[in-house]
């Protein structure tokens, strides 16, 4: 009887205290340099007024933004150049709602953004989600 007592007191318990859940990541947690995804240059994530921005530090190549739709801006280079937007930190794991400029096509999509395995992931999509594409980028460390 005591056992059974025993047994029933310890499921209780078990039920009644949550289980603990793997923390979701400060707002800012996406800040910093990372590699591009073809590892030939560097971007720079960072935030300005509650949003968050990506920009080209630097390329192996110089390129320029050569199929921008607007003529005006085709001669202007790729490095310095904002490329992601606008991002919203939902408050658990994701930056969402931004703009993602791809300067190989000269075509703005919508954005979301996330950390995975220490990487930064970011997802560009035209309406649809599930028709995006996905890249990860390594974080720069201090000595690379």
């Amino acid at each position: 009887m005591m056992k059974r007592l025993l047994l029933l007191l310890v499921s209780v318990v078990a039920v009644a205290v949550p289980v603990a859940a793997a923390p979701s990541p400060e707002a800012g947690a996406i800040l910093g340099t990372y590699w591009n995804p073809e590892k030939t240059g560097k971007i720079e994530i960072y935030e300005k007024g509650g949003r968050y921005f990506g920009r080209v530090l630097s390329l192996d190549t110089p390129v320029l933004d050569e199929k921008n739709p607007d003529p005006a801006l085709r001669q202007r280079p790729v490095v310095g150049m904002t490329f992601l937007s606008e991002l919203r930190f939902d408050g658990k794991d994701r930056w969402k709602g931004g703009k993602l400029y791809i300067y190989r096509k000269g075509k703005t999509v919508d954005a979301e953004v996330w950390l995975d395995d220490g990487h930064l992931a970011a997802r560009g999509y035209a309406g649809l989600w599930v028709l995006g594409r996905t890249v990860r980028m390594k974080r720069v460390s201090s000595v690379e």
